[in-house]
């Protein structure tokens, strides 16, 4: 049976982490809950990247 191998290089965005903690700041400074999921979604879409590499 032949064996593939996949390497992925996952780059985060440098504003992520600035991100959530001003989410997580507002909304303790508001007496709310942060919706996780939206924010999550927004992290994926927009300050994630994934690069296959060779080799």
């Amino acid at each position: 049976m032949a064996e593939i191998t996949i390497k992925v290089r996952v780059r985060i965005a440098w504003w992520v982490r600035w991100y959530i903690r001003a989410c997580v700041l507002f909304a303790v400074m508001h007496g709310l809950r942060p919706d996780v999921d939206k924010i999550a979604r927004f992290v994926v879409v927009h300050g994630v990247k994934l690069e296959f590499v060779n080799g």
